[in-house]
């Protein structure tokens, strides 16, 4: 039986993306350990957003790299995106994975162990469409997170997100709602995530607002919504009715 462990760096967003890989790894058959033990493969998502945990994200890979020499070590996630190319240098990497691909790492981590070496990092501007990801419960937690917005057009000058992720993209709300609904099966509790998850469905015409009503009309077994990197001045009078 092949063993994978998965460790979870940063946001929610990373999060929820670590609960779709874990959830693809299982259904082909591959058994999850803890990140602390030995494993057939090494599934690190990263994060970049300050010094301290791009640090905390080598540490990582290093300590993956430690437990087995022999793994396949699979590095995905913001930090990828950012330093690409210091990262295809490291002796042991096998998958460099950055803001897009995600939904097909299982597939990339099948064929990489036939052949290693399948190292890719899409250039930051090509990125311009949602990718979706499935998940279907949360292993380990009662309360579910559900990624609806990815990327930020916002450009601050002290910031690497929209290097990192993208500009702003959002999950087709009756995507959201079909998700939720199913969620809803396991967990009384969502959390919608976003990088900035305010600006949710600009590129579709809608907002958040219409994107609560939907869940709550469409998923009514769930108990509580909560809402993650939203700011004070996006909230409408709309919202708050």
């Amino acid at each position: 039986m092949t063993t994978f462990a998965i460790a979870t760096l940063g946001c929610k967003v990373n999060a929820f993306e670590s609960e779709s890989y874990l959830e693809s790894l299982v259904e082909r058959g591959y058994f999850e350990v803890d990140f602390r033990e030995r494993a057939d493969v090494y599934v690190i998502n990263t994060c970049c957003v300050t010094n301290t945990a791009t640090a905390k994200s080598r540490r990582r890979i290093n300590q993956a790299l430690r437990s087995n020499p022999s793994a396949l070590i699979c590095v995905v996630g913001c930090y990828v995106q950012t330093h690409g190319d210091d990262l295809k240098k490291q002796t042991g990497i096998d998958i460099l994975v950055g803001a897009s691909g995600k939904s097909g790492l299982a597939q990339t981590i099948d064929d990489a162990m036939q052949q290693r070496s399948l190292p890719y990092v899409h250039d930051i501007k090509d990125i311009t469409t949602f990718e979706k990801l499935k998940v279907t419960r949360f292993q380990h937690h009662t309360r579910a997170y559900l990624k609806v917005q990815d990327g930020c057009d916002q450009f601050c000058a002290y910031c690497i997100i929209p290097y990192a992720r993208g500009r702003e993209r959002s999950l087709a709300l009756h995507d959201v709602v079909d998700q939720a609904r199913l969620l809803s099966e396991s967990h009384p509790e969502i959390v919608l995530a976003g990088i900035h998850t305010g600006r949710y469905g600009k590129e579709h015409g809608t907002d958040l607002t219409q994107l609560v009503e939907d869940i709550l009309h469409h998923a009514p077994a769930l108990k509580r919504i909560r809402i993650s990197s939203i700011e004070v001045t996006e909230i409408t009078d709309a919202f708050i009715a």
